[in-house]
């Protein structure tokens, strides 16, 4: 293309400048207006020559969009200089200039609604369609044409344009801009593709539901169809995405409907939805008409309040809401309305409302409800940190106490941030709640009644709720799990996990609120409308899920008016208001679920040795599905497949809730680039082993997928990996459900810990090791490494990609099950060839650790020996050797042993941890570290945190007589003096000399027994401590116990705490009375 091309579509382009320039101009100079007249006849030429000229411009361009940039400039100024001319003579548009003395012809529009649009791809089309028919395309000028267009905009597109200067030259540059906004094709493509994927499931087989279904895919599959897409090709798509929304019996009937067909086709299938629609609502016909009559009669009785006559409900009265409770009661009863749902026409007998009073249950409107105590208003009384009345803090023994810290009484009231929301049932229908935010609490609760008005399963939980200075305010009755939204909003689900209480408080706000024009809340959507009205709560949100539901923004108000704060479900009113009356509790809300007993409680149950568990059915088919499953591929490594309790399970929504976690992983990232780089370097890791690679194609689903959250725990003592990430298998999904509530856990296989630290001080040479990333040694079927997805990127810049573990993965429930059943069945398959190393699995690993001993130098290295061929064979690596005598590793490569044994001659702490203790190898002795003391030092306080000690062999227990009963300053300064912790080091007491072990068994039962129960709980520890560990021969005195032992079994005077362990004990006796008397010895 020559230049002179360009050089005449510039001159056009320059010459249209210059008549624009003019229009502008002409509205106030006369003489520019007659120039801009005379000139306007050569703008039809110029826009010809343009036109021509710049065709055969793009034919050769090798730049289309800049070159479609000039056209559209000279486009608006075209159209801008006409839409002026037609302005100043009257004349109509495509017609000739009007004469001077013919009056200007104006159309006038028939009366019909104008079309709306506010942002929505989906209604563009129609919208564009309608406007065009409507206005753009009539005879009319471009400054009415301006006028209606603004008309029909609200929201964002009316951003768009609503800064143009209102003029008709500027008419096009507006409809031009909306065009170029959202005639967007990709965008509507992907809006419509978008409704068919992720259209809500069906839950609930209603003809309603149904519809709405089948709508949606017919009506986005068409769209498509329109934008030109092959949807006729996506056939056996389309079915797919179809029938993983159906629920399953629905599916059934249609697969048995077309089981003759290979592939049925997706018309099928609709055709099949219709039909069944049509049967459904010839069932629930009748029904369905009952309920649409209300909504008619509810509209009518909206045109007049009968207290105001004004055009609102009488609930939403203003004169009507400043009365008092019992002033509204008996002006409703002047009124002849229904004093339950405040409506004529029938009495409250006849009430058809379902709905009751929100703070007490009964029968009658909450506007109308009043407390029945003395109406007399006690003086106001400074807020004090004790409670002004006896009874403030609620009372142990209640168990339906709210949960009211403090009660005092004060001039003001506190609004607590309360929302109205909506939950979803067991049936997927939605039903109003009112919930309570609060940041103070640990825990999320939910009240009886809307457990029951839900249906939501309750599972059992037994915990107690603590207040302020661990007052006991309330017993949980379970736990529950539900989905809630914001009002009318599907896109605002979250699944939240509730506690269940009789009752979370009394009625919120303490009383009624005069409704005030604030305003710094003018045009807000406020969460909760009716906030001045005390009402229930039904929920209340605790910290893990208050964060989830805010937004950006807040308004602040001024002395005496609340703040807001915007929320997923609406601004949330909160602070100090001025009340209508001046007496008023004041409530604060701060839980926790762990009280000090369940602490206690768990102290002893570390004590406790463990009785030995039954096999369950579960256990038997959790190793029944791992013996039908398992198997070792080429190089000797298992391949292992989850135990799931059923059917492999479908999942809903997990990777958008992935995606959530790691961009506010990314938001710590930005503050904390050391732990960006740990978390890097450990998935880098996780990439280069193999362990974890990328799903090129991730987008179909059947729902036999899951996405796995994580997030990274700094664990400081480590010697290998400083930071670990840990996967999040019990995050649960919008359906309520997480993978590990579709998993069995399976047996415990591990050794009781007390046993393998007996066993581990028992021979004189310790010998300790580590199992490399166990569970990733450990690959998972390929059928199902689809439910171990994750997603992650190593940079923000880079996209998120999804990826698949292919190993076993901590943080499943069935993974420490299938990690040590791997090792116990590599045991027993080279039982003949390792014995040793079959004898040390079997009895000295604990999860990863390999913890034993053994007599001499020459059995620590057979044993290392076995114990490393065995777990190579199976892909498995030892490593952090660690022994209490060097020569046992003589022979061993350096990387393999732990730090502290490449110098024996060091004076550094060569400690480790070993199940909980730290073990210093060099000296061979137990060690604990205890923290400094933050409080006074007292005896009290010394005991309390050797208390706290992991200590399963009590060997601290010997240190505590030598606590002084009264620690004096200087004492005191030893313990706190400035040392941030103090080190206690204790021998392991190993000897070559064989001595008789014993066992000195001193009980303390938590109540009061008989001599005869003493003297069998003494017997019964040491026989189940000692036997559980080692094997050898008990003896005890037996004019002592054993007439307690052998007493009849029928004597009704015995109880069966003495009973059964009578009986255990009994099986191991086997000497005469004779013999027994004669030897004083009874074996057991």
């Amino acid at each position: 293309m020559s230049k002179n091309a360009y050089a005449r579509r510039e001159v056009c382009n320059r010459r249209m400048q210059e008549i624009h320039d003019l229009s502008l101009q002409a509205a106030t100079d006369a003489a520019i207006r007659a120039t801009f007249l005379a000139r306007y006849s050569s703008v039809a030429k110029i826009a010809d020559d343009f036109e021509a000229i710049h065709l055969k411009v793009i034919q050769e361009a090798a730049d289309f969009e800049a070159e479609d940039e000039i056209r559209a400039s000279f486009d608006k100024m075209h159209y801008a200089v006409k839409s002026r001319y037609h302005r100043e003579t009257g004349a109509p548009f495509g017609g000739a200039p009007a004469q001077p003395s013919g009056p200007a012809s104006v159309v006038k529009l028939p009366k019909i609604p104008l079309p709306q649009f506010s942002g929505d791809l989906t209604l563009w089309p129609s919208f564009i369609a309608l406007f065009n028919a409507a206005i753009h395309n009539q005879q009319i000028s471009a400054i009415e044409k301006y006028q209606y267009l603004l008309a029909s905009l609200k929201g964002e597109p009316l951003n768009v344009v609503k800064n143009l200067p209102f003029s008709d030259e500027y008419y096009l540059i507006a409809y031009d801009s909306l065009v170029d906004r959202y005639r967007n094709k990709r965008r509507l493509a992907d809006h419509h593709l978008n409704s068919i994927i992720e259209a809500k499931p069906l839950k609930a087989e209603t003809a309603e539901a149904l519809h709405h279904l089948l709508d949606t895919f017919t009506e986005n599959t068409r769209a498509l169809a329109l934008m030109k897409f092959p949807t006729n090709s996506w056939d056996f798509i389309l079915l797919k995405f179809l029938l993983d929304k159906l629920p399953r019996s629905l599916r059934e009937k249609f697969e048995s409907a077309h089981r003759a067909e290979e592939i049925p086709r997706y018309t099928q299938l609709t055709k099949f939805l219709a039909e069944h629609c049509q049967v459904l609502e010839a069932v629930a016909g009748p029904s369905s008409k009952t309920k649409s009559t209300p909504v008619s009669s509810f509209v009518t009785n909206a045109a007049g309040c009968p207290v105001c006559k004004e055009s609102h409900y009488v609930s939403k009265c203003s004169q009507f809401l400043k009365l008092s409770p019992r002033e509204r009661q008996a002006k409703a009863r002047d009124l002849r309305l229904c004093l339950n749902c405040l409506r004529s026409g029938h009495g409250m007998k006849d009430c058809p409302s379902a709905w009751a009073c929100r703070s007490c249950g009964t029968k009658h409107h909450t506007l109308l409800h009043y407390e029945q105590s003395s109406n007399t208003t006690p003086k106001p009384e400074p807020i004090s940190a004790t409670p002004a009345e006896p009874d403030a803090v609620p009372a142990p023994q209640s168990e339906d106490a709210p949960i009211v810290i403090m009660t005092s009484r004060a001039n003001r009231i506190v609004l607590l941030s309360t929302v109205r929301a909506e939950a979803i049932d067991a049936r997927g229908n939605a039903f109003p709640v009112r919930i309570l935010l609060d940041s103070a609490s640990q825990a999320n609760f939910i009240t009886e009644g809307c457990l029951r008005k839900g249906g939501f399963r309750r599972t059992k939980h037994s915990a107690t709720v603590l207040a302020i200075n661990e007052a006991r305010a309330a017993t949980t009755r379970g736990l529950t799990s539900l989905v809630i939204r914001a009002r009318g909003r599907d896109d605002t689900r979250f699944s939240i996990e509730a506690t269940v209480l009789s009752r979370i408080t009394s009625p919120l706000p303490n009383d009624k609120v005069e409704v005030q024009p604030w305003k710094h809340l003018k045009g807000l959507p406020l969460a909760d409308p009716e906030y001045f009205v005390p009402g229930g709560v039904d929920i209340l949100l605790g910290a893990d899920s208050f964060v989830s539901v805010l937004r950006e923004g807040r308004r602040k108000g001024e002395r005496g008016e609340p703040d807001a704060f915007n929320s997923v479900f609406g601004w949330v009113l909160t602070g100090a208001v001025s009340p209508s009356v001046q007496a008023a509790p004041l409530r604060s809300f701060a839980t926790t679920l762990e009280s000090i007993a369940t602490s206690v409680g768990r102290f002893w149950q570390l004590e406790e040795v463990p009785e030995d568990a039954s096999c369950s059915d579960e256990d038997r088919r959790c190793k029944e599905i791992f013996a039908k499953t398992t198997y070792r591929d080429p190089s000797g490594r298992f391949v292992v497949s989850y135990p799931f309790v059923s059917d492999p399970p479908t999942f809903v929504g997990s990777r958008s809730i992935a995606v959530s976690r790691l961009r506010a992983l990314e938001r710590r990232f930005k503050s904390d680039p050391e732990f960006r780089a740990g978390y890097n370097s450990f998935m880098r890791d996780y990439l280069d082993s193999g362990h974890m690679e990328v799903i090129r194609n991730p987008f179909p689903s059947d729902g036999h997928t899951y996405y796995l959250p994580h997030h990274g725990v700094y664990k400081l003592d480590s010697t290998t990996t400083k930071l670990r990430v840990v996967f999040n298998a019990s995050s649960r999904g919008p359906d309520g459900l997480s993978i590990n509530d579709t998993l069995l856990s399976g047996p415990k296989l591990q050794q009781d810990l007390l046993a393998i630290l007996l066993r581990f001080r028992a021979e004189a040479i310790a010998l300790t090791a580590d199992v490399k990333q166990m569970f990733r040694q450990i690959w998972i079927s390929p059928e199902q490494c689809n439910y171990q997805r994750i997603v992650w990127r190593f940079s923000e810049s880079d996209p998120i990609l999804d990826y698949l573990l292919k190993t076993v993965t901590f943080g499943f429930s069935a993974s420490p099950f299938l990690a040590i059943y791997c090792l116990l069945q590599l045991a027993h398959q080279y039982r003949e060839k390792y014995p040793l190393a079959f004898a040390a699995l079997l009895e000295a690993l604990y999860v990863d650790d390999v913890v034993t001993s053994v007599r001499t130098v020459e059995q620590a290295r057979a044993l290392r020996d076995q114990l490393l061929s065995l777990l190579r064979s199976a892909g498995f690596e030892l490593r952090k050797w660690s022994s209490s005598h060097p020569a046992a590793l003589e022979g061993l490569d350096p990387q393999l042993c732990s730090q502290s044994m490449l110098d024996f001659e060091s004076s550094e702490d060569q400690s480790q941890k070993i199940l909980g203790l730290r073990w210093h190898s060099q000296s061979d002795s137990f060690g604990f570290q205890v923290n400094a003391l933050g409080r006074e030092c007292t005896k009290r306080t010394i005991l309390s945190e050797v208390a706290r000690i992991f200590d399963t062999l009590t060997l601290t227990t010997s240190m505590l007589g030598r606590i002084p009963r009264s620690p004096g300053p200087e004492s005191a300064q030893h313990h706190n003096g400035g040392r941030p912790s103090l080190e206690i080091a204790l021998p392991s007491f190993r000897t070559t000399c064989q001595y008789q072990l014993g066992v000195t068994s001193t009980r303390s039962p938590i109540r009061r027994i008989t001599a005869p129960a003493g003297f069998i709980l003494a017997i019964w520890w040491p026989v189940r401590c000692g036997g559980r560990a080692l094997s050898g021969l008990f003896t005890s005195n037996p004019e002592l116990s054993l007439p307690t032992v052998r007493k009849p079994l029928r004597s009704r005077r015995r109880k069966s705490y003495r009973s059964w362990r009578s009986i255990r004990l009994t099986r191991y006796i086997h000497c005469s009375k004779d013999s027994l008397q004669s030897r004083k010895l009874a074996e057991l």
